[in-house]
């Protein structure tokens, strides 16, 4: 029976050796409260049920999963299908809700007998991607790759097919009182009107296919295969022609946005969910936790809990707080010069939030250590391509830039296992990071990549003064490896 395993919560601090900046006292992160770790298949879709009460997990395995979205027990385990559940979607009242598979069947479970109550199944229904009801819930809207589907909610009428387009129908979302379905076909977004079933508004939307639909309050949410997300409004059932907001984030993945729409929630780029201030267009937090790839997720009906789920068969349960304005950054003490008034991790022109000491652990990917305490494993990459240098100074100046195109590479730096540099945007611009070394001992630099930029893989050049001659060594990594720098410090 899946339940919640108990995850310790780390937080270091000492003092500050000048003045920063606060940020802002109202930012929003996730810690990590919990693990749903023994499933039995991959999850394939999460959905929080209208009352907020119940967590719903449909798997690979054809099971749906519903658990307690307040405390992660297990109320009751449902097998309607054979195949992988595809999507799973209520109507208005939370009483009923509709699950499909790729390869043509849907079902309807009741809450309240708590049973698969209708059933349909054809092969000409493959590829369904959404199953929605509409307007008083009296019908329920499916695709069939290119096709849309429209049938009775009890299923007890043929489905009658009312468009066919060339393109495969990729995604859809039902509007909040249920008038329009808005789905996405090829590069276009089509707007029906579920009282008529006419197409009122059609938009070329995207100069690549369009993948993912989200509402964001009311705002329509899309995401093209070419990494670009589209803000439009929605107002009197029309779309605005002219986004409110566009801007590139990688490759496409599931999208989840809180109620108000200040935070939205991606995946499908290594092993963690980064956390958007969408309008900002900036990443505020990666939540790290899963061993594979994270492909779902979804908040709680008052955002104070978002639950993802990875390829690794589990579901992590993330728990939201507030940070206090920051008057202090966390230095470890061994980091710290104490023969200077200066800090031993410092950056020239860096901004100060880069610097990834001070923050919850539980954001920053997870540091495995081998038998004899060198760092093995990143956030669940391999440690490899780790160059020696062997020096008799205790603490060396090094400097961080792109000496090649810059491409967008965004990385993180780890030094003796503590974070001291985090989702910093690698440029041309060489910054400055004093270390202090540990001598007769192994002192290693681990380079991880939070992103792959335009040019794979995610490279920075590190430079060093030794010997009055200026050494450089280029590190580069992906998302399944990590390169390092060793620092040995033998003492004259």
């Amino acid at each position: 029976m899946p339940v919640f395993s108990s995850v310790k919560r780390t937080l270091f601090f000492c003092m500050l050796l000048f003045k920063v900046s606060a940020i802002d006292a109202q930012q929003s992160v996730y810690t990590l409260s919990a693990t749903i770790d023994d499933l039995k298949a991959t999850v394939t879709c999460l959905a929080v049920s209208p009352d907020g009460k119940i967590l719903v997990a449909g798997e690979t395995s054809g099971e749906i999963m519903f658990m307690d979205a307040a405390t992660g027990k297990l109320i009751s385990v449902l097998k309607p299908f054979e195949s992988s559940v595809a999507c799973i979607s209520f109507n208005s009242t939370g009483k009923l809700m509709v699950a499909a598979t790729h390869d043509g069947e849907i079902k309807i479970y009741d809450f309240l007998q708590k049973r698969i109550i209708q059933s349909l199944y054809s092969p000409e229904y493959s590829d369904i991607r959404f199953a929605l009801f509409s307007i008083a819930d009296g019908f329920i809207y499916f695709n069939g790759q290119g096709r849309l589907y429209k049938t009775r909610s009890d299923l007890s009428q043929v489905p009658v097919k009312i468009y066919e387009f060339d393109a495969v129908i990729n995604n859809a979302l039902i509007t909040a009182d249920r008038s329009a379905l808005i789905f996405s076909s090829g590069t276009a977004i089509q707007v029906l009107n579920t009282r008529t079933d006419h197409i009122t508004q059609e938009i070329n939307a995207s100069h690549d296919n369009i993948e993912q639909l989200a509402w964001s309050a009311d705002k329509l949410v899309t995401w093209s295969h070419d990494g670009t997300i589209t803000i439009r409004t929605y107002e009197l059932n029309q779309l605005s022609i002219e986004p409110l907001l566009r801007f590139k984030a990688g490759n496409c993945s599931k999208l989840a946005f809180s109620r108000d729409g200040s935070l939205m929630v991606t995946g499908n780029i290594g092993t963690w969910a980064r956390v958007w201030n969408p309008m900002e267009k900036n990443i505020i937090q990666e939540l790290f936790g899963h061993r594979s790839a994270v492909t779902n997720f979804v908040f709680s009906n008052n955002d104070k809990t978002l639950f993802t789920s990875a390829n690794d068969s589990t579901i992590n349960v993330w728990q939201q707080h507030v940070e206090e304005p920051l008057t202090k950054i966390a230095v470890p003490e061994s980091l710290v010069k104490h023969d200077e008034k200066t800090m031993a991790v410092h950056s020239d022109s860096m901004n100060l939030s880069s610097i990834s000491t001070g923050i919850d652990k539980t954001s920053m990917p997870r540091i495995e250590l081998d038998h004899e305490n060198i760092p093995a494993f990143v956030g669940g990459r391999k440690v490899d391509k780790t160059t020696v240098v062997e020096i008799n100074q205790p603490t060396i100046d090094i400097f961080v830039f792109d000496n090649s195109t810059s491409d967008g590479d965004i990385m993180s730096l780890s030094f003796n296992n503590q974070w001291i540099m985090s989702h910093y945007t690698v440029t041309k611009k060489r910054h400055k990071i004093s270390l202090q070394l540990t001598p007769d001992s192994n002192n290693y630099l681990v380079l991880f990549a939070d992103n792959l930029g335009k040019t794979p893989p995610n490279t920075a050049v590190i430079s060093f003064s030794l010997h009055d001659h200026e050494k450089i060594f280029r590190l580069e990594s992906d998302l399944k490896t990590c390169s390092a720098i060793n620092f040995i410090y033998r003492k004259k």
